[in-house]
């Protein structure tokens, strides 16, 4: 994840051009209520969640909580998964001009394995409330075990209980703003719907006061509230229910994602370490190649001298003459006795004997005058 600062989110356009302040979308923006647009039928939305564990992290001074992909939105007719939460203090949005103690942000995903799908962003408001209640027991199962440094990507699994989930923060009335924004931070992708409920949900100081520590010095990661784009539409859905529902046809049929997200972790970490040696074999190809090229040589030179000692030590090649010698010696004896008109098998047996031991005492001296010993012997007898 690269390295930014909400405190230098005005020049975020320098290294990040979507992040221009004259974007065609932005986000946040202020919601104006006497400039909306009532929007029912044609934005429904729905949710529905499942059983998670829980990932922590700190990065870029943004508290982060994962969850596994058991939780989804549907909105405008399509599904949604949602894969994180980020914390900010206090609001990014504001309503009216006015902000509040603490902002959510979930973000749903059109495809939750491609980070740049876009998506759905759920932001819930929260101000000061009492230290009991459902949001509550929510934040308080994790907020003291997130890092109070980054953490540079590294997630930490907090146990929580079998039945928390983010249902836990919302409002009772589900009435919500909604208008085709833009990821409020770096890289500020231009294909988010943002959804932000109208009724603002009570938190505790306590709660408040520790994300505030874990901020320290910046104590504000937020970016600052933007003009509202003249194309930008902000709409309002009054119902005070979700007017929809998510079958599991539907989540079959839009592919949702099944499983732990630790050991979909796990299982991406295996494919970057596999990606990692493969793409160190290709920028070492000619290093690699040249090494084991040394290696075989070194191997062939190693055998070549064993075989070589082998060869001087067992006296292999005058073996090798003798036995030549002989089987030639052997060939001019029969030859010798078939001009002769004598028995071929009787002189060619007592000659091919006497040519070898012959052979056998002088070939040290001159293989050549031991042939011609030989010749001599055979004409005489």
């Amino acid at each position: 994840m690269n390295k930014w600062s909400f405190r230098e989110s005005n020049e975020w356009e320098n290294k990040y051009p979507k992040c221009s302040a004259n974007a065609a979308r932005l986000a946040p923006i202020n919601i104006d209520t006497s400039k909306i647009s009532p929007c029912h039928t044609t934005c429904k939305l729905a949710m529905k969640y499942g059983k998670t564990k829980c990932y922590v992290q700190n990065e870029n001074t943004m508290p982060t909580v994962y969850f596994d992909p058991t939780s989804y939105c549907k909105f405008k007719g399509m599904i949604y998964t949602l894969k994180k939460m980020t914390i900010h203090i206090p609001s990014m949005h504001t309503i009216n001009q006015s902000n509040y103690e603490m902002e959510a942000l979930l973000y749903y995903y059109l495809n939750p394995a491609d980070i740049e799908s876009g998506g759905v962003i759920v932001s819930l408001l929260f101000k000061k409330g009492p230290d009991h209640g459902n949001a509550n027991q929510f934040f308080n199962q994790f907020v003291n075990q997130i890092p109070a440094s980054d953490s540079g990507g590294m997630e930490k699994d907090v146990e929580v209980s079998t039945n928390w989930n983010p249902e836990m923060i919302l409002p009772d009335s589900k009435s919500f703003f909604y208008y085709e924004g833009a990821l409020p931070y770096p890289p500020c992708n231009q294909n988010w719907s943002i959804v932000i409920f109208e009724e603002i949900v009570p938190i505790s100081t306590n709660v408040i006061n520790t994300i505030k520590y874990l901020l320290g010095d910046s104590a504000n990661n937020v970016r600052n509230i933007l003009e509202t784009p003249s194309e930008t539409v902000v709409f309002y859905n009054s119902y005070h229910s979700f007017e929809d529902e998510i079958t599991d046809k539907e989540k079959d049929k839009y592919g949702i994602e099944k499983g732990d997200r630790k050991e979909k972790k796990e299982i991406q970490a295996m494919n970057m370490y596999s990606e990692s040696n493969r793409g160190f074999l290709i920028e070492n190809k000619l290093y690699i190649k040249g090494v084991l090229l040394t290696v075989i040589l070194i191997l062939m030179i190693y055998l070549s001298v064993k075989i070589s000692k082998y060869i001087v030590v067992n006296d292999i090649i005058n073996k090798l003459i003798v036995k030549q010698i002989v089987k030639k010696e052997a060939r001019n004896a029969v030859k010798t006795g078939n001009n002769s008109g004598s028995s071929i098998e009787t002189p060619s047996v007592n000659t091919s004997n006497n040519v070898s031991n012959n052979v056998s005492n002088n070939v040290s001296n001159n293989a050549s005058t031991s042939a011609s010993t030989s010749t001599s012997t055979s004409t005489s007898t």
